[in-house]
């Protein structure tokens, strides 16, 4: 009895640290200092020690989801759409980036200042929108001819067929390739800093950075910055979107100098839905985009159709007769009232779907779970979303990353994951995640885990960067703060981590696992 006093006053005092670590309100201390307190006297002190991770695993658990109901947004509530256009609501969330935007507009349609030259750095998490908002830069201000457009994945492709780019590896352990992203050679450095500076437009719009080797990062920041500041043009404008990983290193090198006259950096947020009207409009935009929804004009031309004659349609469930014959859109499961209705419920009840409805890539995800769900008459479960969604996220980062996937094989994604899910134990262990959910990364961290007979290290910012997973600070000026993105994902690799360790746990602990079938 002596002993477990001992233990309750040991954890009495880590429960306290970890309290002032976290600010957590009394009563989520007080809740978790009693579970504490209970685990104490109803499980023997002298419980293996792989039985006591799990427990404290258990508890981060319940730690992730207090900070889940700070940051995830909250679920949808009945009401009107706030715009009637999706990028309303991304310059809703980004005020000072547009501000940036229209200056560069005034300064082009008026000549002042002259000259005029300015190099724009927008970071963003994976599937945030970045492509879509570039795709609306400049479209209806600046005549065509002005604007050039590109994608620095696609343009190394090229180059890759050209013998100018190759495969580099991005993540190994001991000789094992996990990932390779395209690499410029030498002599594709020197093409790409032609067509660069071959460049005519007075605007220059740039995406996909994050999608090509790291060791490029640099040199391709660099180059831009030559291009839009440092030349004798009178009007130039460079805007560069990425994840935040990839101007980290120019950042920091840029700032220790002192930023260049012209230089400015924005992190995109993403667009606030709140109501079921907001939904909507994010979904007559996905049905124009992927099914293409359309209708004729007065002047018998077909076009997209518009949001009010949407509104109205949509009210009706989609008639295709009287009022709305003139309506088209590719053959789908999608556009019905049972997934309407669904896709409403589900982002009305649980924050794990409105948490990532503002995300584009998330957006079309969950709409391809609703039409399965009802398809095989399922109903909603938070674990069971939470797998399927994930699944499909690492699929969709397989294409821009060469992240393991599905579709890549069992050994390679057993690896992956099982780095990934020590990651998330990893920092929750050591106390770093913060009241928000971040936690502070070093250039040498390292996590490790044994696989078949291996042990496998790898570094964590090379296995968090280009994830996919991850958002980041990228103006800090040491560590690289971290978050899961969306945060969730944080507990569903803590789930996924105390499963395996459960599996090879000789004794069952019933309160793990009435934790692991909610």
């Amino acid at each position: 009895m002596a002993s477990k006093r001992r233990n309750g006053i040991l954890l009495f005092c880590f429960c306290c640290q970890l309290s002032h670590q976290l600010r957590l309100m009394p009563v989520q201390v007080f809740r978790g200092l009693t579970a504490l307190l209970i685990s104490v006297f109803v499980i023997s002190p002298t419980a293996p020690a792989q039985d006591r991770s799990v427990m404290g695993q258990s508890e981060g658990i319940e730690l992730l989801k207090q900070i889940e109901d700070r940051v995830l947004p909250l679920p949808l509530v009945d009401g009107a759409p706030r715009n009637e256009s999706l990028r309303d609501y991304y310059w809703d969330a980004n005020i000072e980036l547009r501000y940036q935007l229209n200056e560069a507009v005034r300064a082009f349609t008026t000549r002042r200042p002259n000259p005029f030259r300015a190099f724009t750095l927008v970071a963003g998490p994976a599937g945030i929108g970045k492509t879509f908002v570039k795709g609306g830069v400049y479209t209806n201000w600046i005549p065509k001819s002005e604007v050039a457009k590109f994608d620095i994945r696609e343009l190394l492709e090229e180059f890759a067929t050209q013998g100018l780019a190759e495969k580099k590896p991005d993540i190994e352990y001991r000789g094992q390739v996990i990932s390779r992203l395209l690499s410029m050679t030498r002599e594709g450095r020197k093409e790409f800093i032609r067509l660069i500076r071959e460049q005519a437009p007075s605007f220059l719009v740039v995406d996909s950075l994050d999608e090509i080797h790291p060791d490029d990062y640099f040199f391709v920041l660099e180059e831009l910055e030559r291009f839009s500041l440092h030349g004798d043009r009178d009007f130039v404008h460079v805007v560069l979107f990425g994840r935040p990983l990839v101007f980290r290193d120019y950042w920091r090198d840029r700032r220790s100098k002192g930023l260049p006259n012209g230089l400015r950096g924005f992190v995109l947020h993403p667009p606030e839905f709140r109501t079921t009207g907001d939904l909507r409009v994010s979904t007559w935009n996905y049905y124009c985009f992927k099914y293409k929804l359309s209708r004729l004009g007065f002047d018998g031309e077909t076009r997209s159709m518009t949001f009010p004659d949407f509104e109205q349609w949509n009210t009706l469930d989609f008639p295709t007769a009287e009022d709305f014959a003139d309506v088209s859109f590719l053959e789908n499961r999608c556009i019905c009232p049972e997934v309407r209705d669904e896709l409403e419920s589900w982002a009305s009840q649980h924050r794990v779907v409105s948490a990532v409805l503002y995300n584009l890539a998330g957006n079309s995800i969950v709409r391809d779970l609703v039409e399965e769900h009802i398809e095989d008459n399922r109903t909603f479960n938070e674990r069971t979303f939470m797998d399927e969604f994930f699944a499909r996220w690492l699929e969709r980062d397989s294409k821009s990353g060469d992240r393991p996937s599905r579709s890549h094989g069992t050994e390679q994604l057993v690896v992956y994951q099982k780095l990934l899910e020590a990651v998330a134990a990893k920092y929750l262990d050591e106390h770093r995640v913060n009241r928000l959910g971040y936690f502070d990364v070093v250039d040498d961290d390292r996590v490790v885990v044994e696989h078949e007979g291996q042990t496998i290290s790898v570094p964590v910012p090379r296995l968090l960067n280009r994830s996919g997973l991850v958002t980041l600070d990228p103006v800090l000026p040491v560590a690289q703060r971290y978050r899961f993105e969306p945060f969730w994902i944080h507990r569903h690799l803590l789930y996924q981590h105390l499963e395996r360790q459960m599996s090879m746990s000789p004794t069952a602990i019933p309160a793990v696992e009435n934790e692991l079938v909610k």
